[in-house]
């Protein structure tokens, strides 16, 4: 029997946990993909989005948070340049350095305005000077990582949240990325993983603040961070395409689009 259900609201494809150490996932991915394509019309919403969460298998060291964080506040906003505008805006993956934060405490935003006209090494200084273990892991250390919000475009708030969800006393321990755009093939869903995972690869593996050309870079005001952010975001694809080639996933990485299709809209 023929039969056409339309599906109002929206679904969530959640996958189980993917070992990106092994390609096994692009396959899992794929085949998934290859079975909604075969039963479903996937039609685009721009309320829809990926959320892409990396976990590394050991956890995610001190010395590792400070490396993403400072990651994040140099290149996050060259990021939005590879992001569909309305992704950029939406409420629900805001930015880390201009976004809702906690009021009472310094964040990425207020060192920006606090150092404006001078090298990032004093920004990234704020960063390294901040304790970041569990028991310190306080309004404050959040909020000069990254913010103590989840909804942000880089949500350090799983690192040491309990998974309730699971019958486990195990922390959730991931960073989640949460920009990219509602995915409507196996393409953008192994684009978007390939970018969190490369961004966290390439940050971890070199601490920015150890390159000169980035330590003293000048900071730019808040107001002029979209100008700053277009001046370096050829750069920015350089960096992660690196990280991406070294994985050896430089094959899913395509920063020439956002990964939407035209005709779907």
């Amino acid at each position: 029997m023929d039969y056409e259900l339309t599906i109002k609201g929206g679904v969530e494809v959640v996958s189980r946990v993917l070992d990106s150490s092994n390609l096994g996932w692009i396959e899992e991915v794929n085949n998934v993909w290859s079975a909604i394509s075969n039963h479903f019309i996937v039609r685009y919403d721009k309320s829809c989005s990926t959320h892409v969460h990396v976990k590394q298998s050991t956890g995610y060291s001190t010395p590792d948070l400070r490396k993403i964080a400072k990651g994040v506040a140099y290149w996050e906003p060259s990021v939005k340049y590879y992001i569909p505008p309305e992704r950029c805006g939406n409420t629900c993956a805001t930015s880390n350095i201009t976004g809702a934060v906690d009021p009472e405490t310094e964040c990425l935003k207020d060192f920006y305005s606090k150092y404006q006209g001078e090298g990032f090494a004093k920004l990234f200084n704020e960063i390294a000077n901040c304790e970041a273990t569990q028991e310190k892991w306080n309004n404050k250390a959040k909020s000069r990582f990254m913010g103590p919000a989840r909804n942000l475009a880089w949500n350090f708030t799983n690192i040491w949240m309990k998974n309730h969800t699971e019958n486990s006393r195990d922390p959730i321990g991931t960073i989640e990325f949460r920009r990219p755009p509602q995915s409507l093939s196996s393409a953008a869903v192994r684009h978007w993983i390939t970018f969190a995972l490369s961004f966290i690869h390439a940050s971890t593996a070199k601490d920015i603040a150890d390159v000169p050309i980035i330590a003293n870079s000048k900071i730019p005001s808040v107001g002029g961070l979209d100008g700053w952010g277009k001046e370096k975001a050829s750069d920015f694809a350089i960096w992660l395409s690196n990280s991406a080639n070294v994985l050896g996933l430089a094959g899913h990485l395509d920063l020439s689009t956002f990964q939407m299709d035209a005709s779907l809209f």
